[in-house]
């Protein structure tokens, strides 16, 4: 942990040989991030720099922990299909550290105007809750605090559609969806 200048603070740890940095506003704050950062080592969790962008995310989802799960060919190649076609293209350049309920509201309005239909969206939806959730819970999606990152939560939560059924539990129509 060190200063940088002008008030500013960086805490900064070794894992597995490679330097991770956060910045801070205060000492406190870089010695609460740097024990973040000792929790999470400790704890065998992907610390990373938060630069991982959702592409690279969903890749390593099809491509290392689907196929360990003992799933069909068939199933895989269908997983791969919805994100190549319908998820990667639109939200792939996003940071997974800074994926927003927005972005994901955005990207499901953008679909729907291009005319897919509405169980295309909820299954591409569907794949994409899977894959966020894995990320959440291995806490690919937290902030330099360590904390969960709130965008990105709210996008898992948006990627499972929990917006829409509290629109329609309370009998509420979604605008551009059919109830």
């Amino acid at each position: 942990m060190y200063e940088e200048g002008q008030g500013r603070w960086r805490a900064a740890l070794v894992i597995d040989g490679k330097v991770v940095r956060r910045r801070a506003h205060s000492e406190r704050e870089a010695k609460a991030i740097l024990k973040a950062l000792r929790q999470q080592r400790d704890e065998g969790l992907n610390v990373g720099d938060g630069q991982q962008t959702l592409s690279q995310w969903l890749e390593h989802w099809l491509t290392t922990i689907l196929p360990g799960k003992d799933i069909k060919a068939k199933t895989l190649d269908g997983h791969r299909y919805i994100v190549e076609h319908y998820i990667t293209p639109y939200l792939g350049k996003h940071r997974l550290a800074n994926l927003s309920a927005q972005h994901i509201d955005q990207w499901q309005s953008r679909l729907r105007q291009e005319g897919l239909s509405t169980g295309t969206i909820t299954n591409a939806r569907r794949r994409l809750s899977t894959a966020l959730e894995i990320a959440r819970k291995r806490k690919l999606v937290t902030d330099q605090r360590g904390e969960p990152n709130r965008g990105s939560t709210r996008a898992c939560e948006a990627a499972r559609g929990r917006g829409l059924r509290a629109h329609r539990t309370a009998g509420q129509a979604v605008p551009g969806i059919a109830m």
